[in-house]
């Protein structure tokens, strides 16, 4: 379970067994990609040129106190990167 550290709160109420994978890397570092999450808001979806290609892409914020945790793939341009539309992105430290 992912904690925001302001609001000491669940961010995400999965765990990380559950996650689709453990092998993503955020801004600040490592980083878990989930299908569902809980206990969030989300940003108005922004284009983010990542080294996967170009992607639109949410930014997700703890729903208690909005310190921004991650985010959630809105749409990708590479047909091998489509998988990701849907999920979440979130950051073990950020």
């Amino acid at each position: 379970m992912l904690q925001s550290p302001q609001s000491r709160t669940s961010a995400t109420g999965t765990s990380l067994p559950d996650s689709i994978s453990k092998a993503f890397r955020g801004k600040h570092g490592p980083a878990c990609l989930f299908q569902f999450a809980m206990n969030i808001a989300l940003r108005e979806p922004e284009e983010r040129n990542y080294t996967t290609g170009k992607h639109v892409a949410h930014a997700v914020c703890c729903g208690k106190c909005g310190k921004e945790i991650g985010l959630k793939y809105e749409d990708v341009d590479l047909g091998s990167e489509k998988w990701k539309v849907g999920t979440f992105l979130f950051e073990a430290e950020s």
